[in-house]
C-alpha cells in the first residue's frame, strides 16, 4: 500500500526518470513495482485465491464495494497480461491493436485510492468482526492514505524540487555517443 501511495510520482509518464536512456531503467522499474503492487492489492481485495492469504481469511463475509472491486480487477487483468506474466496477449496481431494504458499520474493515483478504498472498507468491517488486528491495521490505513489533491499539486507543481534538478542536471547519454559515434 505505501508503494501505491509513493510510486505514482516515479512511475507516471511525467516523471523525472521519464528522460532519456539512462534513468529510463529506474522509470521502468517503478512502473512495474507500481503495478506489481496494485495486482497483489487486486488479488488479496478482489481475487482472493484460497490458496493465498487473502481478506476472506481475516473476515470470511467481507467484499470489497462493487466499483471498486471491478476497476481492481481490471487492473488486475492488465498487470497479469503485460508485467507479471508476460502473456502472448501482450503483443498485438498488429500495430493497430495496440493500446497504451494511461500512465498519467491521475491515473495511477485513481489506482492507489481504488486500493486505498478497498483496504478501507477491510479495515472497517475487519472492526465490526471484533479482530484482535484491527488496531494495528487501522494504523496501517492511516500510514497509506492517498495524497490530497493539494498534496499532489505540490509535489507535481511546477516549483517541485526534482523537476528543477532535472532540467538544471542533463546528463549525456553515453550510449548515443557510442551509437552515433
Amino acid at each position: 500500500m505505501t508503494n501505491l501511495r509513493d510510486l505514482p510520482a516515479f512511475a507516471c509518464n511525467r516523471s523525472v526518470l521519464n528522460r532519456g536512456s539512462i534513468w529510463f531503467p529506474a522509470y521502468l522499474a517503478c512502473v512495474d513495482a507500481f503495478f506489481v503492487n496494485a495486482r497483489l492489492a487486486a488479488e488479496f481485495f478482489v481475487k482472493m485465491p484460497s490458496r493465498d492469504f487473502n481478506a476472506h481469511m481475516f473476515v470470511p463475509t467481507w467484499s470489497p464495494p462493487p466499483g471498486i472491486a471491478k476497476r481492481l480487477d481490471r487492473v488486475w487483468w492488465m498487470t497479469s497480461k503485460h508485467i507479471v506474466h508476460i502473456g502472448r496477449e501482450r503483443v498485438p496481431r498488429s500495430p493497430e491493436e495496440w493500446q497504451q494504458e494511461n500512465m498519467s499520474y491521475r491515473a495511477l493515483m485513481r489506482i492507489n485510492r481504488d486500493a486505498y478504498g478497498a483496504f478501507k472498507s477491510f479495515v472497517e468491517a475487519n472492526a465490526v468482526d471484533g479482530s484482535p488486528h484491527h488496531a494495528m491495521l487501522h494504523g496501517m490505513l492511516s500510514g497509506v492514505r492517498p495524497f490530497s489533491v493539494r498534496e499532489a499539486s505540490t509535489l507535481h507543481g511546477k516549483d517541485r524540487k526534482a523537476e528543477r534538478r532535472a532540467t538544471r542536471y542533463l546528463f549525456p547519454d553515453p550510449y548515443a555517443s557510442v551509437w552515433w559515434g
